[in-house]
């Protein structure tokens, strides 16, 4: 899980810097704080972070079943491949069984491990940046983080969790891949993708996100 505490910081630091970078360079920015919300917005919030909580937990296996599949087509597979092999090369580095792996193998391994890292990294680097800004920019902003902290809260903890479940969930797959067991790979992938156990732990962080839609209603309305 180390992988998504780096993923974390760094999305925190260099968000933060660009937001200070972003107010010292333009301070005619206003950062837009939404107020009352109505009772139907509710709902398209916890709609929009529910897909993107599932998307962050499922989205690296289902990139590699798709990669899969259009390893078929391997001249225009291995035509992708080439614009990312620098990146195999820096991961090489850090992980010498990565190494030992074809293309193919690589590739769908860095579906599995980066593909949620990369999701919670973009997820803190653009909140850090929007409260930097917000911070700096905003005249009596101090005097609303009571509103918004409560239910942002909730939301970086359900993102940040799904990530945890991702690297959770992809670990006996990354297994078959170091293996190039590539058939019971894709048997345990789509077992997991319809398991009733990984979508009742799911079922936790869209009742997170629910509340935290509710929490926006109730606090944001009143600024």
């Amino acid at each position: 899980m180390k992988v998504i505490l780096y993923a974390i910081a760094i999305g925190i630091l260099l968000g933060s810097a660009v937001g200070v970078a972003l107010s010292v360079s333009f301070p005619g920015l206003q950062p837009v704080v939404n107020s009352g919300i109505a009772l139907e917005d509710t709902g398209l919030i916890f709609i929009k972070n529910a897909l993107l909580v599932t998307l962050i937990a499922f989205g690296g296996i289902i990139f590699s079943l798709l990669e899969i599949r259009f390893h078929k087509s391997r001249k225009a597979y291995y035509a992708l491949d080439r614009t990312v092999s620098p990146l195999y090369s820096v991961l090489g580095r850090f992980c010498p069984a990565y190494r030992s792996l074809g293309l193919f193998y690589r590739s769908i391994y860095l579906s599995l491990k980066a593909f949620p890292a990369i999701c919670i990294f973009l997820v803190f680097f653009t909140i850090s940046l929007y409260f930097a800004v917000f911070l700096l920019l905003l005249e009596g902003a101090a005097s609303l983080l009571f509103n918004l902290v409560p239910h942002i809260a909730l939301e970086l903890y359900a993102f940040a969790s799904s990530a945890a479940l991702a690297l959770q969930f992809s670990a006996p797959l990354r297994k078959r891949v170091m293996a190039k067991d590539i058939e019971g790979f894709w048997l345990e992938a789509k077992e997991m993708l319809v398991s009733r156990g990984v979508w009742w732990r799911m079922a936790w962080l869209y009742f997170v996100l629910l509340a935290a839609a509710f929490m926006e209603l109730v606090f944001i309305s009143g600024i």
